[in-house]
């Protein structure tokens, strides 16, 4: 999982903004990389039969799909699903001693504080196997459509993530450059990873502090919030408030866009699995909103693209379609001062198809009907607005 950190999170592939929107391209949803002991057949079947789960719940965004029998029934021959796989290895830390007797906020105020830790452990450095697994991307999303379960495509909403710890009274935002802050950020990015959703971090500079307090953050004045997060461009701002007391953790999740909360959750749990709860619970909410039930039958529709001005910009505009999950494929058919008449093959409905492209906004069905040029009745029309 470690090794797709890079391709699967900060591999930005297309990072377009229109407005308020920066969906990103997710790369890496069918690919999953698994430790194993040896190159034999049983850790090695054992490593494909994990992978795919996670594969099958990053691409559909909830746990529960591994609940349904058909999907278990292909968990037990998971190789049917395999495009290709290696092997490699890595040198890795392996800790060998931990501090004992202390709980996890005496080493962190210290650190927090930029002070020293008192107890560092020993580590060794060895040798990790993995296993690349690559699956396929087309019988995997018939095997979801075939139980009637939604495909999210790798098109994905970025989101920004701002997190502050009470720590015996002592409130501050936790940042990558301290120890248990990017021990925290590694957990969020691990859990992410493995459910393919795009995080963004703020710098917690100078512009950052300027514009927000860890008061004003504590206290939910979403003003300022939205103010410092301008910046990122991010299409939902999460907010994190994580408390110790007495040795026990509680973890208050927010999920916001435009200054407006739109769920929010509590987690008690020490900050690893906290993080891997707390992600989860984000990803599930929002497959709701962006994942799409495809159909079996793909479904072909003649399209009007307009708003182009040169063939760069069509050019553009046919390789996002192309790059859409529910796009089969597209065909230029003619063009004219009009703009661009083409093909699409779709693995949805038109109105199901429209509802998908509202992340993005790079193509938006007109508004006004007295500006629309005339087509034929069966026809669509789309705009390019970049």
């Amino acid at each position: 999982m470690h090794a797709l950190l890079g391709r699967l999170l900060l591999t930005w592939l297309v990072m377009m903004a229109v407005g308020s929107a920066s969906a990103v391209e997710v790369d890496g949803l069918y690919q999953v990389s698994r430790k194993v002991a040896d190159r034999g057949d049983a850790p090695r079947m054992q490593a494909f039969r994990q992978g795919l789960a996670e594969a099958l719940v990053r691409v559909n965004g909830h746990t529960a799909v591994l609940a349904l029998p058909e999907i278990n029934r292909a968990l037990e021959k998971p190789s049917s699903y395999i495009q290709g796989f290696s092997y490699r290895t890595q040198k890795i830390q392996q800790q060998l001693e931990t501090s004992s007797g202390t709980n996890l906020s005496q080493i962190v105020s210290p650190i927090i504080d930029n002070q020293v830790a008192q107890v560092q452990p020993l580590v060794n450095e060895i040798e990790q196997l993995w296993l690349d697994i690559q699956y396929d991307r087309k019988k995997m999303q018939r095997l979801l459509v075939a139980q009637g379960q939604p495909v999210w495509g790798s098109r994905r909403p970025s989101l920004l993530f701002w997190t502050a710890v009470d720590l015996n009274g002592r409130r501050q935002f936790v940042s990558g450059e301290q120890s248990f802050g990017d021990q925290l950020r590694k957990s969020m990015l691990d859990a992410a990873t493995e459910r393919g959703l795009p995080l963004v971090f703020p710098l917690y500079d100078l512009q950052d502090r300027s514009k927000l307090t860890v008061s004003d953050f504590w206290g939910g004045f979403y003003q300022n919030l939205d103010s410092a997060s301008t910046r990122y461009d991010a299409d939902f701002i999460v907010t994190l408030r994580g408390a110790e007391s007495a040795g026990r953790w509680s973890w208050r999740w927010q999920l916001l866009k435009e200054g407006r909360v739109l769920k929010q959750w509590t987690v008690e749990q020490t900050p690893q699995p906290a993080m891997a709860q707390g992600v989860s619970l984000i990803t599930e909410y929002l497959a709701d909103l962006y994942a799409i039930k495809q159909d079996l039958q793909p479904h072909q529709y003649q399209v009007l693209l307009t708003g182009l001005d040169s063939a760069e910009q069509f050019a553009q505009a046919e390789v996002y379609l192309a790059s859409l999950g529910q796009v089969e494929r597209v065909e230029l058919l003619q063009l004219s001062n009009q703009g661009a008449r083409i093909s699409v093959t779709l693995l949805q409905i038109w109105p199901d198809f429209l509802r998908s492209l509202k992340l993005d906004q790079l193509l938006v069905a007109p508004v006004n009907p007295q500006e629309l040029p005339a087509v034929p009745n069966d026809d669509k029309i789309l705009q390019w607005t970049l």
